[in-house]
């Protein structure tokens, strides 16, 4: 036969169990809302990134800001950045067009054709719309890494891809 204080101690922990059960359904269920949330949000920042607000409609390169149609690397980076988690997160389909393979090749292409400065180094500036070079000044290395790390991000996330990166 089992002693009284071992009954209690096994009513204690099984309520005790209970009562943590409770919490983590509670939590699961604020996390999902939080997450849901989060979401929407995500969907609503993403409309920047439709074409003809925050990405040229034919050339399919991001704008800096709504109200300025230029581009530097950092942007580019930022942009690829965007696609790969807006993929992930179900915002963006991969197929399709303006999915994410149709964004993702008009950037790599864009990377691939861009005009170069005098000094064989990518410009700080290009146009959004044409993806001609705004400057022949060059760009600078924090822009440069930006894109440099979303590259690595992409080749990471898309292997497929790693011989046009």
């Amino acid at each position: 036969m089992v002693s009284k204080p071992i009954l209690q101690l096994m009513a204690v922990f099984m309520v005790s169990m209970l009562i943590i059960s409770a919490n983590a359904v509670f939590a699961e269920s604020q996390e999902l809302e939080e997450t849901d949330k989060w979401l929407e949000w995500a969907r609503i920042a993403w409309g920047y990134f439709e074409p003809g607000i925050g990405v040229g409609s034919k050339s399919g390169i991001p704008r800096a800001s709504f109200y300025w149609a230029r581009v530097t690397d950092w942007d580019l980076g930022g942009y690829i950045i965007a696609i790969i988690y807006g993929e992930l997160m179900g915002i963006i389909p991969r197929e399709g067009d303006w999915g994410a393979n149709d964004r993702l090749e008009k950037v790599l292409r864009f990377l691939e054709t861009r005009k170069l400065t005098p000094y064989r180094l990518p410009a700080v500036l290009y146009s959004s719309e044409t993806g001609e070079p705004e400057t022949d000044k060059i760009t600078n290395v924090s822009d440069s890494g930006r894109l440099l790390i979303a590259l690595h991000m992409l080749k990471r996330y898309r292997p497929d891809l790693a011989d046009r990166i």
